[in-house]
């Protein structure tokens, strides 16, 4: 309970005013033409298929089709505090109850959750989504059920309808689903199950699929990626981000770009122009590999690193460090404590790892990395307790075990 009332009080105070101006209008616009008929169109008038469309269809559904505020708000609050459950649960599969209280304790004071759950974009749902997956699929792999499997597989849909940076982790995932958890398990349940999860999968991203083939001429999660990826590594890529929005940059990068070659691209039929610039990103990686490793290294250093990116005033930049820094190696040095769970940590390791490959590739933001501060909460959490121990812990803890035990 009191994570959601973080998360609705503070939006609340901060109005809908804010809500509106500094979100991403583009998800409501989609959200709105779809109220009004119009499909899932930006103009209200052409059908676009340009990015994955949950989110928007998750404003639909609550409300902001009408610019409903307060609707809006209320459910993206219960989903932020539903990841905040999910934490728990993922937390006391992997190491406990003591683990999972201490868990969702940080989890419901997160201030980045507090504060970006409840914004203008997908991140919250995102977040929600992605545990709910992690959380299926280690159950999964104990009980190999197709019906857990196939929900386990919509589930990834969704989380990829949502951010389609996802895609490798899920199939990580499917893969990670065959392997045996122990020695002696036969391979052919794990194959089944991963089958199943697999059929679920294609099951949610079906629709947009086809979609996608209707509007653009073949199938496809969106036709962004491509001048993501050009944008992601140009010699103007830094000349803004990280400190500021790599919209920014991507506007140097596409201002800078020859006039002609720039009309040319422009002129292709979309998927052909998104083939054209990840033909440039590849030409420029392969001219400048020492450029792009530094690049690769200065963008996951803004993910990761110690400010937030873009940067906020300099009270806001250290209050963020003072909380994300001990949340980060206390995270890691969770991961490395249970490192003889490593078959079944793979799942974790496959999660921290696709994020930071595709951030290496393209770029990352903060926002970007917020869905992952949960799994460093819960090796965090779970580290403390190896070294505070559990009895301790527990005691520290009491105060807000009884908070919980009232809410229920």
């Amino acid at each position: 309970m009191s994570g959601f009332a973080l998360r609705f009080g503070l939006r609340a105070l901060r109005g809908e005013g804010d809500f509106w101006t500094n979100g991403y209008l583009g998800f409501a616009r989609l959200a709105q033409n779809m109220a009004q008929g119009n499909g899932y169109s930006l103009n209200g008038q052409e059908l676009t298929a340009f990015r994955v469309p949950f989110y928007p269809i998750f404003l639909l559904l609550t409300g902001g089709g009408q610019a409903n505020f307060w609707t809006v708000l209320l459910a993206q609050a219960l989903v932020s505090t539903g990841t905040i459950v999910l934490t728990a649960l993922i937390a006391r599969h992997l190491f406990g109850p003591a683990t999972g209280l201490l868990a969702a304790a940080i989890a419901a004071v997160w201030p980045y959750a507090v504060s970006h759950d409840t914004a203008l974009q997908e991140s919250g749902l995102l977040a929600f989504l992605v545990a709910l997956s992690i959380w299926l699929l280690l159950r999964l792999q104990l009980e190999r059920r197709a019906m857990l499997a196939l929900v386990a597989g919509l589930v990834l849909g969704m989380a990829i309808l949502t951010r389609a940076t996802i895609l490798p982790f899920a199939l990580c995932a499917i893969v990670w689903l065959a392997l045996p958890l122990q020695d002696g398990e036969p391979l052919k349940r794990g194959l089944a199950t991963a089958a199943i999860c697999a059929g679920g999968l294609l099951l949610a991203l079906g629709p947009w699929l086809v979609h996608a083939e209707r509007v653009l001429g073949a199938p496809a999660l969106g036709t962004e990626s491509g001048r993501a990826f050009y944008a992601g590594n140009s010699e103007l890529t830094f000349s803004f981000y990280p400190e500021q929005s790599i919209d920014r940059s991507r506007q140097a990068v596409f201002a800078a770009q020859d006039r002609g070659e720039y009309a040319r691209a422009l002129a292709l039929p979309k998927l052909e122009r998104e083939a054209w610039y990840r033909d440039r990103a590849v030409e420029e990686i392969l001219a400048h590999p020492g450029r792009t490793v530094r690049y690769g290294m200065a963008k996951l250093w803004a993910a990761f690193g110690p400010f937030p990116s873009p940067r906020k005033s300099t009270l806001v930049n250290w209050l963020y460090a003072l909380g994300w820094l001990p949340v980060l190696a206390g995270g890691l040095a969770g991961l490395w404590l249970d490192r003889a769970n490593w078959r079944r940590d793979l799942l974790i390791y496959a999660l921290l790892g696709t994020f930071a490959a595709v951030t290496a590739a393209i770029w990352g933001h903060t926002s970007h990395r917020s869905y992952l501060d949960y799994y460093f909460i819960i090796f965090a959490a779970y580290g403390i307790i190896r070294i505070a121990g559990t009895d301790r812990v527990r005691r520290a803890l009491a105060p807000w075990a009884r908070i919980v035990r009232r809410g229920q």
